[in-house]
């Protein structure tokens, strides 16, 4: 079955500015590119959290951009899903930077967020048609060599932009809805090295360090080094249960801009202290 998204769009958002000092203050102590944040609200966190990223995305990118998307996060649907039509191009390529996850309803979700992004961009959009984790490695191995895949390959190492939700280790909703990806065993192996979050399925431990564990051989999906190695990646991610996730991926450096609710961020600027 679909799974349906009752995504409605009341924007009780503060006026703009009222988090400058916190934004400031977690970019010098974190050293990050940027630091937006929405106000927290436990109901309309993902509305408000879906309006500033798509406000800001709006503003920032520009028409040449080679845009990266992953494909599974609900921050990431509320953000498109927010995004207006825009009057010129703002992006060249969207690019689809892991396989859909889960069964079939999750990997049409997956489409038509890259779509939609797409259309409001003006962007031509660049698919992965495959699922973002196989059984083994030899399926990988052999998508890889698809020709339908190699469209979306050969942009990974040319994206100048990504976009992506910061996981925690606990499957979300969403993705559990999807399908289960991962064995019972895989999680507790992941969590025994340590891990704390995840960014397109790459998961880091509390320092931000790389976990190489055997779920890295089965995803279809850009490689850590390549998401690394894009100008600017920013994360949209809140909740104060992802607080671990999100300072290890800020540690770890796979996000140089943070799209964040208050909570958090009163949160990163305490740690420490």
């Amino acid at each position: 079955s679909s799974i349906k998204l009752g995504i409605v769009k009341t924007i009780v958002a503060p006026p703009p500015g009222m988090w400058v000092e916190l934004e400031r203050e977690i970019e010098d102590k974190y050293q990050l590119d940027e630091v937006i944040i929405a106000e927290s609200d436990d109901l309309y966190l993902l509305n408000n959290l879906g309006s500033v990223a798509s406000h800001y995305l709006e503003k920032t990118l520009m028409s040449n951009e080679i845009l990266g998307i992953s494909s599974w996060s609900s921050s990431l649907l509320y953000t498109v899903d927010s995004m207006k039509m825009q009057k010129r191009k703002i992006a060249d390529f969207v690019v689809q930077t892991i396989g859909g996850l889960g069964a079939g309803s999750g990997q049409m979700q997956a489409n038509r967020m890259m779509s939609r992004l797409a259309e409001v961009t003006g962007a031509t959009p660049i698919y992965i048609p495959a699922p973002g984790i196989v059984k083994t490695e030899e399926i990988k191995l052999s998508l890889f060599e698809e020709n339908a895949l190699q469209e979306a390959l050969s942009k990974w190492s040319k994206l100048t932009t990504v976009l992506h939700g910061i996981g925690s280790l606990k499957p979300t909703p969403l993705l559990s809805a999807s399908g289960n990806t991962f064995s019972e065993q895989e999680v507790k192996n992941l969590k025994n090295k340590g891990a704390v979050g995840h960014v397109c399925l790459r998961y880091f431990d509390a320092d931000g360090i790389y976990i190489n564990s055997e779920i890295n051989q089965r995803i279809i999906g850009i490689s850590s080094k390549e998401l690394k190695q894009v100008p600017r990646s920013i994360g949209i991610a809140a909740g104060i249960d992802k607080i671990h996730a999100i300072r290890g991926a800020i540690k770890g450096k796979w996000i140089n801009v943070l799209i964040t609710d208050s909570n958090v961020g009163v949160n990163l600027m305490n740690e420490g202290k």
